[in-house]
């Protein structure tokens, strides 16, 4: 959501309300603290996401049948706000913004939206309680918890407050595709009712638009209510794979930030229909993510990336991607069959964070050698008003000789200034994958696939981008991160 939020804002949109329930109080929190969503996504990137998780006190794992949750708050409260900058005095005072947060009455079994001048640190807790994870918290003779059960966004809070525009960032999955297993079916049943809630919503909007056109006063509203929506294309990966760095704040930020952009390319101001598809995501699990940090002089005024390596050292350029593959047969098979790629870059010249706005990642076979592949990078992003695209190129010999090295992990770049390739070249460089960095390439990579199909994809996949070395850093890389796993529980 953080991503999305600072899209929206780069985009020129700005907000005079703002609604927030379960996962969404935390964005909206952030918000009302003050944070700019640059800020926003920067605290994101350096939490410590296992400070989410505090044990309940031990006596209660005693009685496991009688357990009120699984954990508790203290590490949210402790360590995980503060982090964030939330800030609940300066929320409350805060006259600049509104802002109402959703919590669960759960003896009434209602939602109550609190305007953000009433709330407080306990109802925020509240707000983000999922039962069996956390415990319902006491306030006022009543039991307070997140509200997803209920709904997962108060549209018609927005629409009694007068609005006429929605934009809902939406973090819910919604697929044909029938979950297995406890915590899976734990996840279809907060789906079926968000998104039962959200459609119940929508068609109250839908009825009032009616109303409008037909020349009916309706309080508050002269025009029909807009609602846009920005959704991931696929379920965004569940909260074991998020503890377990499997994938990270960066790339669901980076994500976040493409999913916003790519729907306000095609965004109409009249909204989306408001119908059950609205939420659908039709594209199944990656069948390989990997991510990736390179960096490496370049510098403005050249076009040769040997010329910009030589004379940008004081200006380095970084790229952090994550690559997602839908489909390894076609992507392996055809060269226009792209992987998406989202990032976020660093310049001196142009800025410190810089979130891509669309990427790409191909692979190509040579012509002329059908054992040399070429991979190709592009990045769109833009700085100080200005768009730049970044396109970067890696020429792999299938062969084990002393240039494997240099050429796996090199990529030769050319900077054009416009949304795309065409755009002059205003520079260039080459930007080095090192070494710690293979390494946390190679256990990043992931398959959507089960067992060991899903381990074969990983080893064919390494064996293609990274050839002879995938056998030399693949077990390097697994033992070192097991090490640090087991480090990390002997702290």
């Amino acid at each position: 959501q953080a991503g999305v939020l600072r899209a929206l804002t780069d985009a020129g949109l700005s907000f005079a309300h703002a609604d927030g329930t379960s996962g969404g109080i935390i964005t909206l929190a952030m918000w009302l603290s003050g944070r700019s969503p640059a800020e926003m996504c920067e605290r994101w990137r350096t939490l410590r996401v296992k400070d989410f998780v505090s044990l309940m006190p031990l006596d209660e794992y005693t009685r496991p049948l009688k357990l009120s949750a699984l954990g508790d708050a203290d590490g949210i409260v402790q360590r995980v706000f503060p982090h964030l900058g939330i800030d609940v005095d300066a929320v409350r005072a805060n006259r600049e913004r509104e802002g109402t947060f959703n919590v669960c009455d759960f003896g009434r079994k209602t939602n109550e939206a609190v305007p953000h001048t009433a709330v407080d640190r306990d109802l925020l807790v509240a707000g983000i309680s999922l039962p069996i994870f956390m415990p319902p918290v006491p306030k006022d003779g009543r039991l307070y918890l997140d509200s997803v059960w209920i709904q997962d966004a108060n549209v018609m809070e927005a629409v009694r407050r007068g609005a006429d525009e929605l934009w809902i960032a939406w973090c819910i999955g919604n697929t044909a595709e029938y979950g297995s297993g406890f915590f899976e079916q734990y996840v279809n049943m907060i789906e079926l009712s968000a998104n039962g809630a959200l459609f119940a919503q929508l068609e109250q909007v839908r009825e009032l638009n009616a109303r409008i056109l037909a020349g009916e006063h309706v309080p508050g509203h002269s025009r029909p209510i807009a609602v846009h929506l920005i959704k991931p294309a696929r379920p965004l990966p569940l909260d074991p794979d998020f503890y377990a760095g499997h994938v990270t704040a960066a790339s669901l930020i980076d994500q976040g930030y493409s999913d916003a952009c790519r729907y306000l390319r095609v965004a109409d101001a009249g909204g989306l229909p408001l119908t059950p598809e609205i939420t659908q995501m039709t594209e199944h699990a990656p069948d390989l993510t990997f991510r990736e940090t390179m960096s490496g002089p370049l510098a403005q005024g050249t076009n040769d990336p040997e010329t910009g390596a030589h004379d940008g050292r004081s200006t380095p350029f970084t790229m952090h991607c994550t690559i997602s593959i839908d489909d390894m047969e076609e992507f392996i098979r055809d060269a226009s069959h792209a992987a998406r790629l989202v990032a976020h870059v660093q310049y001196a010249p142009l800025g410190d964070d810089l979130p891509v706005q669309d990427g790409s990642f191909n692979l190509f076979r040579s012509t002329d050698d059908p054992g040399t592949k070429i991979m190709s990078y592009g990045l769109r992003f833009q700085a100080h008003g200005q768009d730049y695209y970044l396109e970067g190129t890696k020429t792999l010999h299938d062969d084990p000789g002393p240039d494997l090295w240099r050429d796996t992990t090199r990529l030769y770049c050319q900077l054009h200034e416009g949304a795309d390739a065409r755009g002059r070249v205003v520079g260039a460089g080459i930007l080095v994958l090192g070494m710690r960095e293979l390494l946390r390439l190679v256990t990043s990579m992931r398959s959507s696939r089960e067992g060991v199909e899903g381990l074969k994809m990983v080893t064919r996949f390494g064996q293609l981008f990274l050839g002879a070395l995938w056998d030399l850093y693949a077990p390097r890389a697994r033992s070192e991160a097991e090490g640090e796993v087991t480090h990390g529980h002997e702290r």
